[in-house]
């Protein structure tokens, strides 16, 4: 592979993070509506001006008892160290319709905060059990956590079966020395394939005068996934912050990935065909799909906290600039402390109450 093709699979989320901006703001808050869920499906960063909290009126749909779902799995695929480098799968998703991975990578000068971090990564390929390579299209970069390397498939059909056996296959090069190849990692995986259920709960939320729509969520044994569609505050790429909480069932997380499935500024749908069962319900404006790693069997209830938007500066994360500003302070520390300071948050709070049973 040329050194383009590795720049491109390495830096691909950073790009598409970078130039997504928001021309538009809603015209209309969504009204509210029934959140009856659809049927289950098998399937599976311009400153912002700092503007005073206004409280968020929440709404509260109640809708019918989602079915049953297989057991959460807590399978632990174990490190691989190579040539003294080591590559941690911390986390891992799969659906019908998804197989998500997130690394971290250690050993020699492999840190997050290096100029080549991002784009270190190449041959990215998903075998199934046969040794055959899995058609599917593949996105990789950076995580919430900015440290984690993230990889995701989308399979040109749709699995089947409750589980899918394989191996993740990825070589670490001597960026800008594209050629050289310091380690090979093969992770051979066991996974189930977790069923969904989709509520529809339709709820608007406004604060500051900034309103935000809870379109859909749906909820799997292992991951929650929230779709929100909302203006963005200036043009520029604007998301949920790292500081947004999902409580459900005695559960809490902060997100780990994002999605952008829709953006107006940028034509429209941009979920490449990844999202079979989700239609944005806006024509102007954006909506993200955002993953949170707490899940349920049986879920009962939700509540989803949202302090501030956040607009993004993907460029900090391939320099060490964050790092000799901030000493002391841990890169992502760094990154979030850098946001606050120059005006890259627009304040809320916007908090959502959902009730997932009657």
């Amino acid at each position: 592979m040329n050194k383009l093709s590795y720049i491109i699979a390495g830096l691909s989320a950073i790009v598409l993070i970078a130039i997504m901006v928001i021309a538009q703001l809603f015209t209309q808050n969504a009204e509210s509506a029934s959140s009856t869920p659809a049927n289950p499906t098998i399937a599976t960063g311009i400153n912002a001006m700092h503007s005073p909290v206004v409280n968020a009126q929440s709404l509260t749909e109640i809708p019918p008892t989602p079915s049953e779902t297989n057991q959460q799995s807590n399978i632990v695929i174990p490190p691989h160290t190579v040539n003294g480098y080591t590559a941690v799968i911390e986390s891992y998703y799969v659906d019908t319709s998804h197989i998500l991975f997130q690394v971290r990578l250690s050993g020699g000068e492999i840190a997050f905060g290096n100029p080549h971090f991002y784009d270190r990564i190449g041959s990215i390929n998903l075998y199934d059990e046969n040794g055959n390579m899995l058609n599917a299209s593949v996105g990789s970069g950076p995580t919430v956590d900015p440290a984690l390397y993230q990889f995701e498939f989308v399979p040109a059909t749709l699995l089947t079966g409750n589980h899918i056996k394989g191996q993740l296959a990825f070589d670490l090069n001597n960026a800008p020395d594209y050629d050289k190849v310091l380690a090979q990692f093969r992770f051979d995986f066991d996974l189930p394939i977790n069923p969904e259920v989709r509520f529809n709960p339709k709820q608007t939320v406004t604060a500051n005068n900034l309103a935000i729509l809870l379109d859909s969520i749906t909820v799997t044994p292992t991951f929650t996934q929230i779709y929100l569609c909302f203006p963005s505050p200036s043009f520029a790429d604007w998301n949920i912050g790292n500081q947004t909480v999902l409580q459900m069932d005695g559960q809490e997380a902060h997100p780990i990935n994002f999605r952008v499935l829709f953006d107006s500024a940028l034509g429209g749908d941009r979920t490449a065909g990844s999202e079979p069962y989700w239609i944005s319900p806006i024509k102007n404006g954006r909506c993200v799909k955002s993953v949170f790693p707490i899940g349920s069997s049986n879920p009962t209830s939700l509540t989803l906290t949202i302090p501030q938007l956040e607009k993004s500066e993907p460029y900090l994360l391939v320099t060490n600039q964050l790092l000799m500003d901030y000493p002391g302070l841990s890169e992502k520390q760094a990154y979030y402390k850098f946001l606050e300071e120059h005006g890259n948050v627009y304040k809320g709070t916007w908090t959502f109450r959902i009730e997932l049973t009657p």
